[in-house]
């Protein structure tokens, strides 16, 4: 691992909610890269789940991947068109934080 290289542990402050399936069925595909250089492509992903030791994600095939913290570098592409669930919790959690700030 690079010395600036740092890895993707279990946080509080996921982007996803936790054990709770989320549709992800906008991407194209999703890249886990880890510190040695190792990678996971996953295919048409459908859904995610988010544990306490990382991801479980079930593509259009129906088989389930299990991915581990530990990786450096999530990669996704969305479908054309389309708004990834990244922008649209992004999204929700600004506007949420501004109706805050305004009180």
């Amino acid at each position: 691992m690079e010395k600036n290289e740092v890895t993707m542990k279990a946080t509080e402050n996921s982007l996803l909610p936790r054990k709770e399936e989320i549709d992800i069925s906008v991407e194209i595909y999703r890249l886990y890269r880890f510190p040695k250089g190792e990678t996971t492509l996953i295919k048409e992903p459908l859904a995610i789940v988010v544990t306490d030791n990382g991801h479980r994600v079930t593509d259009r095939e129906n088989q389930n991947h299990y991915i581990p913290y530990g990786w450096i570098h999530l990669k996704f592409k969305v479908r054309e068109g389309e708004k990834s669930w990244y922008y649209q919790r992004v999204n929700k959690r600004n506007k949420k934080d501004l109706l805050v700030e305004e009180k």
